[in-house]
């Protein structure tokens, strides 16, 4: 905690805490403080904030069925609900599907919110992209449900991380276009990409101010007073800005921050081209090795002796005309393949395929991308899935390449599938070990 000129800066927790204590906030009156993750649970929870009467807690969990949405509990009561998982709010099954950084109105009679339900899986890089970009709108929704509608939203841009003026008429965002959502967690693009501060009037989605201007990641905003907004800039001049800085959009009081929340009062608070480059080798129990080759500049899986003699192409872009197979590995019984195959511009699925190049199966299809199989030694395969979406606004993470994906483990027939990770990061690359070789 600090002033918001950034002096008298505090830590609230002491030494014996968690290390990762993140995305806090106030009490309506400002006497008391919640870091944002909720512990205790096997789901992953978020973005909690406190309701205007201090009995209603708001915040994302990835609870019954492993998507971000919304959920309220009651304070006293410790029960909970699902606000957006239902019929006429939740979108359909093959798009993105989340929600989130819910704040409540001044009089506590509306949530607002950011999703990117209903939009599409889409690569960056004009769809080229491994990694997907996200495009949300701003919505609103009455705590019990009812009301739901959509209050600003832009083709190919995000919004994120609204909040409401005090006295409830206006909510401010910030915007950011689609591509850029990538760009703004890439160290090597964060300080050449805008992201702007906007408001709108809360009836009628109109009357948008555009309050910054120029480069800059800026995000996090928030009203302090009538006319000022907060928020942070992200890049290697980092920090908080107001918008009362009219000449100067770039960062004011230099500090390594993200999610800064005000008190009521407002006083606390180069490219590289992947080419030519045989990758991802892995040998057989029965002593085949099979890589991703690249020598021809597409990305065929084939098997070769371990010294290099007996190259066979076992899949790959010219005898299929889809492009880049990648990440094999081999079943225990050394009869299929595993790999991550580029379907089209956007998505990846995980496949199977026997040494001889026949029998090629799809087990997956949920849209975002599956990749990264692997064999468990008793044929069940792992792998990272996307299909459950992001976790929270794209824009705001730091230094990742894709900001979401969870371990998944199921058949080879796709029967029995099982979670075994859910978290806010990409988890990925997963490796089997057997029992005995664990000490």
């Amino acid at each position: 905690m600090a002033n918001a000129d950034s002096t008298n800066e505090r830590k609230l927790f002491g030494s014996n805490s968690s290390t990762f204590d993140y995305h806090a906030s106030f009490s309506p009156d400002g006497k008391r403080h919640r870091p944002g993750a909720t512990p205790g649970s096997s789901s992953f929870e978020n973005a909690g904030a406190l309701g205007p009467d201090g009995t209603k807690l708001a915040y994302v969990s990835t609870a019954n069925g492993y998507k971000a949405n919304i959920w309220v509990m009651g304070i006293a009561t410790k029960e909970a609900y699902n606000l957006t998982d239902v019929e006429g709010v939740k979108a359909v099954e093959t798009s993105p599907d989340g929600y989130f950084r819910p704040a409540w109105s001044p009089d506590g009679e509306w949530l607002a919110f950011a999703s990117d339900r209903n939009t599409q899986w889409t690569g960056h890089d004009n769809g080229t992209g491994w990694e997907h970009t996200q495009q949300l709108s701003i919505y609103i929704i009455r705590p019990n449900g009812s009301d739901f509608r959509q209050i600003a939203s832009k083709d190919d841009y995000s919004l994120g991380s609204p909040k409401w003026s005090s006295d409830g008429t206006r909510i401010v965002y910030y915007e950011i276009a689609r591509q850029a959502t990538w760009d703004a967690h890439r160290p090597e693009h964060a300080n050449s990409t805008s992201a702007q501060i906007i408001s709108v009037d809360i009836a009628t989605g109109l009357d948008r101010i555009e309050h910054t201007s120029g480069l800059g990641v800026k995000m996090f905003p928030q009203y302090v007073t009538d006319t000022v907004i907060g928020f942070i800039v992200k890049g290697s001049s980092e920090g908080v800005n107001y918008t009362s800085h009219s000449t100067n959009f770039t960062t004011q009081f230099l500090r390594s921050v993200r999610s800064p929340l005000w008190s009521a009062d407002g006083k606390t608070d180069s490219e590289w081209e992947y080419r030519f480059t045989d990758v991802f080798p892995t040998l057989s129990r029965q002593g085949k090795m099979a890589i991703t080759q690249k020598q021809l500049g597409n990305s065929p899986i084939v098997t070769m002796n371990p010294d290099g003699s007996g190259l066979f192409k076992v899949f790959g872009t010219l005898s299929t005309g889809k492009i880049d197979p990648s990440l094999p590995g081999w079943s225990p019984d050394g009869e299929r393949i595993a790999f991550t195959r580029k379907m089209n511009a956007t998505n990846f699925d995980v496949c199977t395929i026997r040494p001889d190049g026949t029998d090629l199966q799809i087990l997956t299809s949920s849209g975002a991308n599956d990749v990264h199989a692997v064999w468990t030694g008793d044929s069940p395969i792992a792998y990272s899935g996307g299909m459950y979406g992001f976790r929270d606004e794209c824009a705001i993470y730091d230094n990742t390449f894709q900001p979401y994906g969870q371990i998944i483990v199921k058949n080879t027939d796709g029967s029995n599938k099982t979670m075994l990770t859910d978290s806010m990061w990409e988890d990925s690359m997963s490796l089997y070990v057997p029992n005995e070789f664990l000490i």
